[in-house]
């Protein structure tokens, strides 16, 4: 089939539109196409060349619903690599489960949430790299990886690792509600029929239209709206997190 599909459509966008045209909206920030083209390849070749990440392994993906998601996601899938979208909810135990169950050898996180991270390390002997995102002036321990400076030290070149139809692309995790959670494995050709049938059905609305995604980006309606944003030619909106007055727990 040749280079990641998911990131080709990326690329073609960052390439052609112009330079200030904006792909994501995420609380007051905004992000254009060739901005986010730049840090995935930079994410990607740093990934490849200073965490030895390759095509066919796991690497755990730690995030509310945030850029950062988007960015991960489309850095392992032009390496090959395979995202396991986590949810933001577990407790350590969970936590545990699924980088074990997963067979990850990396997770990357959002810093607020390096407790639980730090908690489940202890029993995960097979994850090999921590890379954080760090929330203002937060220390990481130093054996993890700091995300944005993780970046800075990777090139901003296209990565072309050859993928097939039938080859695994995102492992989505079930909710467990009869059980434990169950690793879903989504091919290329999985995703890709979905965004097809997302095509026509936006075709009409185009070109000026913006998504609002608002599913965990964990879950499998999650990860199909967050590739919405490779084919919604005016732009993402990332749902901030907020609470409900009433019970004041987080949506």
């Amino acid at each position: 089939m040749g280079k990641s599909p998911f990131k080709q459509m990326f690329n073609i966008k960052a390439k052609h539109y112009p330079k200030d045209r904006i792909a994501l909206v995420y609380g007051e920030k905004e992000f254009t196409w060739k901005e986010e083209y730049k840090k995935i390849n930079k994410l990607a070749h740093a990934l490849k060349n200073k965490l030895k990440v390759k095509k066919g392994d796991h690497v755990a993906v730690l995030f509310h619903n945030k850029p950062e998601f988007l960015e991960c996601n489309l850095a392992l899938q032009s390496l090959g690599a395979v995202p396991v979208p986590v949810n933001f909810r577990y407790v350590v135990s969970e936590l545990e489960f699924l980088l074990n169950n997963s067979d990850s050898i990396g997770i990357i996180f959002e810093g607020e949430l390096i407790d639980t991270v730090q908690k489940a390390r202890k029993n995960t002997p097979n994850v090999r790299f921590f890379v954080g995102k760090r929330k203002d002036i937060q220390v990481l321990p130093e054996d993890m990886y700091e995300y944005d400076e993780l970046i800075e030290q990777g090139k901003n070149k296209e990565i072309k690792t050859k993928v097939e139809w039938d080859d695994v692309c995102v492992i989505i995790y079930t909710g467990g509600t009869t059980g434990r959670p169950k690793g879903v494995m989504l091919t290329y050709e999985n995703m890709m029929v979905n965004q097809e049938a997302t095509i026509n059905l936006l075709i009409s609305f185009l070109p000026r239209i913006k998504d609002l995604d608002y599913p965990k980006f964990a879950r499998n309606e999650g990860q199909r709206k967050l590739l919405n944003v490779l084919n919604i030619f005016f732009g993402t909106i990332f749902a901030n997190l907020f609470k409900d007055p009433e019970d004041d727990n987080i949506i």
